[in-house]
């Protein structure tokens, strides 16, 4: 098995809040980063240049802890998208993830399954495999709201999604599961 090589190329966007995210394909959370940050450094600009009626230090601060906040995330982020994820290691960990999970599902012990699937969304929560899997899972636990939002959430977040005919067939299935009730 090998692993993702590193991406440097996002590291080196890093002191732009959001673009590391979108160069990685996460547009969503480049949005939010971008815009939280931006917006908060405006504020706390604005508090020192225009008197406000609060008490503009409290706001400066308040301002700066967020902007700091934002870029911190940021910068946690995309070194755990773009490198702490892409190593042998973590490669290794997650396929044993997937095959206990995957051991599990088949044995009918759903609860373990989706335990073992939603550890792999901790370390990447665009993964399209444990999406896939997890939206599969749900529907045949009987949630298909849950199922509907985890083939959703994997369609929309990964353009060139390797499984969006499954995800897609879930969607369709869960649709008819939530009538059907």
């Amino acid at each position: 098995m090998s692993a993702l090589r590193p991406n440097f190329f996002a590291l080196l966007l890093v002191p732009l809040p959001g673009l590391p995210q979108w160069a990685l394909g996460r547009a969503r959370t480049a949005l939010m980063l971008f815009v939280t940050f931006f917006f908060s450094a405006n504020i706390a600009l604005l508090s020192k240049l225009v008197p406000l009626p609060l008490a503009s230090s409290v706001v400066f601060a308040c301002a700066c802890a967020v902007a700091l906040g934002a870029f911190v995330y940021g910068v946690v982020d995309t070194w755990r998208l773009a490198v702490a994820n892409r190593t042998r290691h973590a490669q290794a960990e997650r396929e044993q993830w997937f095959l206990q999970g995957r051991a599990r599902y088949l044995a009918g012990d759903l609860g373990a399954a989706r335990e073992r699937f939603l550890h792999m969304l901790d370390r990447d929560s665009a993964d399209p495999l444990a999406r896939v899997t997890l939206a599969a899972l749900e529907r045949r636990a009987g949630n298909p709201r849950s199922a509907s939002a985890h083939a959703r959430s994997a369609l929309s977040q990964w353009k060139d999604n390797p499984f969006r005919a499954e995800l897609e067939r879930e969607l369709a299935l869960a649709k008819d599961d939530s009538r059907g009730r």
